[in-house]
C-alpha cells in the first residue's frame, strides 16, 4: 500500500478513499491510483480552507487539505474530464475544464490531451495562461465555444488549441447559425494557435468592449489557424458599447 517517491513512501489509495479519511492520517504523502489521476500528492497542515477540486486538491472528511504535486503540465484529466464524446453523448467536462482552468498560476500550464471532449457551455478564461492541448472539443447546441478575456491587457494569453472546435451547425443554410467558436476579447499581445474551427455561426471574433469613460482594445495579438470549416463567417471584428473602443495591429 505504499509507493515510493522522492521524499519518502505514499499512502497508495483512490481518491474517494484519501477524500473518506478522518482523524490521524497514516502518512503524510499519497499516491492516488485512479486510471487518469495517478500521481502523488502531500499533506499541507497549513492551509485550512482551500476548496476541493479533484485535480490538485483533495479534502479530507474532516477537513485536511492534501496537494497534488505538481512540476510544469496540469492535466486536465487529474479534474475528472473524460475524452469520451461519441458524436452522440458524452461526458460533459465544463465543471473539470472549469476547476483545471482555475488552478493554473504562472508557474505552470494547462495540458489537455488527444480525445474527444463533450461541453455543454462555452469555457471562458479571463485570467493569464498557457494551454497545450491536442484535443478535439464538441460543443453543445446553442452554446459558444472558447471565449477569452483579456481584462483590456490585464491578462495575457499564450494558447495552442492543435484539434477541433466544433459546434453543431451544418448544411448549408447560413443563415440560421448560431453563436461563436472563439472570441477574443479586449486582449492584448496574446498568442492563439488554432487548427479548426467548425460549424459556428462566427468562426474568429475579435472583440473590444468598453462603456463611457472606459474604452478597451483588441490589440497587438498573433493570432493563427489551419482551417475554418462550414461557419457562415469565418472571422469577425466587433466593437461594441458606448466608448471610443478600437481592434488594430493584430497579425493574422
Amino acid at each position: 500500500t505504499v509507493d515510493a517517491i522522492s521524499n519518502g513512501t505514499a499512502y497508495k489509495r483512490t481518491i474517494a478513499q484519501i477524500r473518506a479519511l478522518s482523524g490521524a492520517l497514516p502518512n503524510t504523502n499519497f499516491y492516488t491510483t485512479d486510471l487518469g489521476q495517478e500521481g502523488n500528492w502531500y499533506y499541507d497542515a497549513i492551509d485550512i480552507i482551500s476548496a476541493d477540486n479533484t485535480g490538485t486538491i483533495l479534502v479530507t472528511a474532516d477537513g485536511k487539505r492534501i496537494k497534488r504535486v505538481t512540476q510544469g503540465a496540469v492535466n486536465v484529466m487529474w479534474f475528472g474530464a473524460k475524452a469520451d464524446y461519441s458524436g452522440d453523448s458524452g461526458t460533459d467536462n465544463v465543471p473539470a475544464f472549469n476547476n483545471a482552468i482555475a488552478s493554473i498560476s504562472s508557474v505552470n500550464y494547462l495540458e489537455i490531451p488527444k480525445g474527444a471532449y463533450f461541453l455543454s457551455a462555452p469555457i471562458t478564461i479571463a485570467k493569464s495562461i498557457k494551454i497545450k492541448s491536442l484535443g478535439d472539443f464538441y460543443f453543445a447546441s446553442g452554446s459558444d465555444g472558447f471565449i477569452f478575456d483579456g481584462g483590456n491587457g490585464n491578462e495575457k494569453f499564450d494558447i495552442a488549441l492543435e484539434g477541433v472546435i466544433k459546434g453543431t451547425n451544418t448544411g448549408s443554410a447560413y443563415d440560421s447559425y448560431v453563436n461563436t467558436g472563439v472570441v477574443i476579447k479586449n486582449t492584448y499581445n496574446g498568442v492563439f494557435k488554432f487548427d479548426n474551427i467548425q460549424g459556428f455561426k462566427e468562426g474568429l471574433k475579435l472583440n473590444s468592449v468598453g462603456d463611457g469613460a472606459s474604452p478597451a482594445g483588441c490589440q497587438y495579438n498573433n493570432i493563427s489557424w489551419d482551417y475554418f470549416t462550414n461557419n457562415k463567417d469565418n472571422i469577425i471584428l466587433e466593437c461594441t458599447g458606448t466608448a471610443i473602443n478600437w481592434i488594430n495591429e493584430n497579425r493574422f
